[in-house]
């Protein structure tokens, strides 16, 4: 009997499946939402770029949205709520990262002989990383759901130079163009959310599809803008070569080129 959901694919499991085989979180006791709720209104959309979130972080998200009883969809780990609903959501989340920060700071310090390292609850990727390195070397450690890794005191220095390194290595395998001169990345940003904007109006609007396509074009040779981190960047960069896609194809549909316009003006509005 189906008792469980993938809150970010869909997929639905029976109760004692507790964590969705393609997606790795937590199933939730509920159906997920979709992308036609949020848009039932006709409103505008705002999308909560969740890639350095982690698995249990994001699950919490949809828990409390869902108690809350405020329309969201998932597209993997992209959150997408109406705008009227904007700053609920941000309390929400506030909410969830100061609790887990609470949480954190009380188990380190209920633990004689450990020491405890933010990794924080965002970064899956520094988590990973980690994680992956102490089991090479063999070294016991815990990974809270919050992002704060425990491992013993004797451990300290070690872990803190695996820390270190893996820091380095996905700084730089996260690297991004070189910049172009004269061009000012915020000002990019601002000419894709106003192209998409427009697209996801008129879809046939030519100005705007050339706008589109000349700023996804700059923003692959920015370096990575300030107020974001390097998921969400490349997470805006792939929506950008998508949407990007579908203007340049003249078999691409007004509905497709509507759609993923709407969800790049989503993904861009906090920003601008």
């Amino acid at each position: 009997m189906i008792a469980a959901w993938c809150f970010q694919c869909g997929l639905d499991y029976t109760d004692e499946v507790g964590e969705c085989v393609e997606c790795g979180v937590p199933t939730v006791a509920h159906p997920p939402g979709s992308l036609d709720d949020v848009a039932a209104d006709g409103g505008a959309q705002v999308a909560y770029e969740l890639h350095g979130w982690n698995a249990n972080a994001r699950a919490e998200v949809e828990r409390e949205l869902w108690k809350a009883r405020l329309v969201h969809a998932w597209q993997g780990p992209t959150m997408i709520v109406r705008e009227a609903d904007e700053d609920a959501v941000d309390d929400i989340i506030g909410a969830i990262d100061e609790r887990m920060a609470t949480s954190a700071s009380d188990a380190v310090e209920a633990e004689e002989g450990q020491v405890g390292f933010d990794l924080g609850m965002r970064n899956t990727a520094l988590q990973e990383g980690v994680v992956a390195r102490l089991g090479e070397l063999g070294i016991g450690h815990e990974l809270l759901g919050n992002g704060f890794l425990l491992v013993e005191a004797a451990d300290e220095d070690t872990v803190g130079d695996v820390i270190e390194s893996v820091q380095d290595s996905l700084g730089t395998s996260e690297r991004f163009g070189d910049g172009v001169e004269g061009v000012d990345a915020h000002q990019v940003i601002e000419s894709l959310f106003l192209a998409a904007d427009a697209l996801r109006r008129n879809p046939r609007d030519e100005r705007s599809r050339r706008e589109l396509i000349d700023a996804e074009a700059l923003a692959r040779r920015l370096p990575l803008p300030f107020g974001y981190d390097a998921a969400m960047w490349r997470s805006v960069l792939d929506r950008c070569g998508t949407l990007a896609g579908h203007v340049a194809d003249t078999v691409a549909t007004d509905e497709a080129v509507e759609q993923e316009a709407g969800l790049l003006r989503a993904m861009l509005h906090p920003y601008v």
